[in-house]
């Protein structure tokens, strides 16, 4: 099982091998293109000895001048080897020990001055490692962990420092980078998106420590490269236009962050390279129709695209150009913030640049925010054939012009009493409806009821000293509007009684209230009833006693129209005598409240 690993790593190593001549071959292309006086002139091969078992491989070289080198690479005895030119002169091939399984193999090497060099490759585990040179002395073969499916390998390393260093590879499936940070590898992680759902990186160039371009290729067959821009590496992104319909990346240099040139080969076996498109900056100025308040305005984002002065004007395609919108803060006060494609709306997609002399503008439909709080707008340039994408107000510093303060919209609370008049001793209710408006949506929150009276007139209850129940909470309902319905009310005398209510407003809407006359109800007393009487019959003098209700104060009682002599009266009982003259017929009570007849008649014998 060790054999047949050993074996793998070592046929792995051979086509690093050959990708390693290619590559060679690609730099002579690119180098084709200079001045003749400039074309370098190689030496014939000179073989380095010392390789143990009797031969040896170099993958990889970085020197620090013209006459300082370090090479790497891995010999008969499977150990990984570095030699180190000084002054001109190559010292033989030394064996770097501690490789994880008893073998290893160093791939790429970057130095920092002569004697201060990070070499990396993997091990017989299957697993990258890397061994450090400080000061001249090598350290042993160190793995990195990590690896997604339990393997993995660095192909390439770049130093910014002595002990600042990003080596790439391969995992399982992915390419993968690891970072040294002050001395401290941090573990392999992989770089999503490759084409075809696999991708390995080749080489990799960094311009300070949190700023790297790293290629390789891909499942489809495709160059691919990836950037690190301040620490975040971005998704795996395929190079198009490879002879042959494939190609591959095994080297890439960097002058700066957005200036790269990769090279390898393509499908007809030939050399190529590919030069990273000129930077372009993206500015975003977020404006305002109508006005901040929730539901009043609409915002819209002007994106300004600068390439270079007086070269190519900055173009897309619809999809190229593309504006988002976050919700960032309820506070009540700006608070600007960045806005992020992850966290944004993409509300506008279909925005086509236009300009000149190297500057582009394009302005995004209008967006409609929905909340009050703050609301920050970012854009993002996909690049074209001459510049790179960019974007504002996605990372770095919150772009102010970018934010804008949403408040609180009005509200319009209406409450109504259930019924316009009862009499004393029934209930009444107020219900009550808030309306927003379209941005906001339904009001949320709740409306306080109170009640006033009685009055002999209609008159507005301004007063909050007696509430009806406690806060109710609101329902949402149709057309942006809410509802909710105070607890019964029973008034405690005759006359005019008012409601009142006050919405409590919400992060969307401000308080709102009704205490109009509109809220008025009448209260009327009860008029008087009769349930029976009795006796049913008899002659004048007789005492009738009439039952019923609301009875008390009755000023008249008369039978057929004759009136009688009350004895007594309370709120459910009359007494009365059948006065002298009184005839056959119906009884009628009469009360300050109203009048009332028997049903039958009382018969006078």
């Amino acid at each position: 099982m060790r054999e047949a690993t050993r074996s793998t790593n070592r046929t792995a190593a051979a086509l690093r091998l050959t990708a390693g001549v290619l590559v060679v071959i690609a730099g002579l292309a690119v180098l084709a293109g200079s001045a003749a006086a400039d074309t370098p002139n190689f030496g014939p091969p000179t073989e380095v000895n010392g390789s143990g078992g009797g031969y040896g491989y170099f993958f990889s070289v970085s020197c620090t001048d013209a006459s300082d080198c370090t090479a790497v690479g891995y010999d008969n005895n499977d150990q990984p080897i570095y030699a180190t030119e000084t002054s001109g002169t190559w010292g033989t091939s030394t064996e770097v020990t501690g490789s994880g399984g008893g073998y290893g193999y160093l791939y790429g090497v970057s130095c920092t001055d002569a004697t201060d060099c990070t070499a990396v490759g993997s091990d017989y585990n299957g697993q990258p490692s890397y061994a450090t040179e400080s000061g001249g002395n090598w350290g042993t073969a160190t793995e990195v962990t990590g690896s997604s499916g339990g393997y993995g390998y660095f192909n390439g390393v770049s130093c910014t420092d002595a002990s600042d260093c990003t080596a790439v590879g391969s995992d399982n499936s992915e390419p993968i980078y690891a970072t040294e940070t002050a001395g401290t590898w941090g573990t392999a992680t992989e770089v999503s998106g490759s084409g075809g759902g696999y991708g390995y990186f080749q080489g990799v160039s960094c311009t300070d420590a949190t700023n790297c371009t790293a290629v390789g290729s891909d499942n489809n067959g495709q160059p691919i490269y990836g950037t690190e821009s301040g620490g975040n590496w971005g998704t795996a992104t395929e190079v198009t236009g490879s002879s042959g319909g494939y190609g591959f990346f095994y080297g890439v240099s960097c002058t700066d962050a957005s200036d790269c040139t990769a090279v390898g080969y393509d499908e007809n076996a030939q050399p190529i390279y590919a030069t990273a498109p000129a930077p372009s900056a993206s500015a975003t100025v977020a404006s305002v129709t109508g006005s901040t308040v929730l539901g009043g305005g609409t915002v819209s984002d002007t994106l300004t695209v600068t390439g270079t002065s007086g070269g190519p004007t900055p173009t897309n395609v619809a999809g190229g150009v593309d504006f988002y919108a976050c919700h960032v803060s309820n506070s009540g006060t700006l608070d600007p913030q960045l806005c992020p494609t992850a966290n944004g709306t993409l509300y506008d997609d279909s925005e086509i640049l236009s300009g000149s002399n190297g500057t582009a503008t394009a302005t995004s439909s209008s967006f409609t925010p929905t909340a009050t709080g703050t609301w920050c707008f970012s854009a993002t340039y996909s690049g074209d054939d001459n510049y790179s994408g960019s974007s504002d107000n996605v990372t770095g510093t919150p772009d102010p012009n970018e934010c804008v303060l949403i408040t609180a919209a009005t509200s319009a609370t209406s409450t109504t009493p259930t019924v316009s008049s009862i009499t004393l001793g029934q209930s009444n209710t107020d219900a009550a409806v808030v309306t927003g408006n379209a941005a906001g949506g339904s009001p949320t929150g709740t409306v306080s009821f109170y009640e006033c009276g009685p009055t002999a007139s209609a008159q507005a209850c301004t007063s909050m000293g007696n509430p009806v129940g406690s806060a109710v909470g609101l329902t949402a309902g149709a057309g942006n509007t809410s509802s909710s319905t105070s607890v019964s009310f029973t008034p405690t005398g005759t006359g005019y009684w008012c409601f009142a209510g006050y919405y409590s407003g919400d992060s969307n809407y401000s308080a709102s209230s009704d205490t109009s006359t509109d809220e008025c109800f009448d209260v009327t007393a009860a008029k008087p009833t009769i349930t029976k009487f009795s006796p049913a019959s008899g002659p004048v003098g007789t005492v009738v006693t009439i039952k019923g209700t609301n009875l008390s104060g009755a000023t008249k009682v008369t039978f057929n129209g004759v009136k009688g002599t009350i004895t007594s009266d309370t709120a459910t009982k009359i007494k009365v005598k059948v006065p002298s003259g009184a005839t056959t017929g119906k009884i009628k009570v009469v009360t300050p409240d109203g009048k009332v007849k028997t049903a039958t008649a009382f018969t006078v014998t």
